[in-house]
């Protein structure tokens, strides 16, 4: 059986393999591996951009002029409220903002 589970408020999962339920009342599910999903670059670069936030604020205003200096101050460098802005600003999706800011991520290695 795989459950996907959230890792530490990050967008990352991690896939947990259970064993399969002998079908007891008594029986327990207990993790028997963990397969981390997803964290590869983009988490990197995240962590990258975070540390950082001073200097990508020109380039993330380069990207989305509609920010305001309140909404970059109130982002700090966090990817979640970063996203959540954009998601106000521009009145787009969450699963579309978050395709458009790893596709971001990607242009700043190149």
């Amino acid at each position: 059986m795989l459950r996907r589970s959230r890792l530490s408020g990050n967008w990352p999962y991690a896939a947990i393999h259970l064993p399969p339920n002998p079908g007891t009342k008594r029986f327990r599910p207990r993790c028997v591996g963990v397969e981390l999903l997803n964290l590869g670059e983009t988490a990197m670069d995240w962590n990258r951009v975070e540390g950082n936030w001073k200097q990508f604020k020109g380039k993330v205003r380069e990207k989305w002029a509609e920010l305001t200096d309140d909404d970059l101050a109130r982002m700090d460098g966090k990817r979640e409220q970063f996203e959540g802005v954009l998601q106000e600003r521009y009145g787009e999706g969450r699963d579309r903002i978050r395709e458009e800011v790893d596709t971001w991520l990607k242009t700043l290695n190149s």
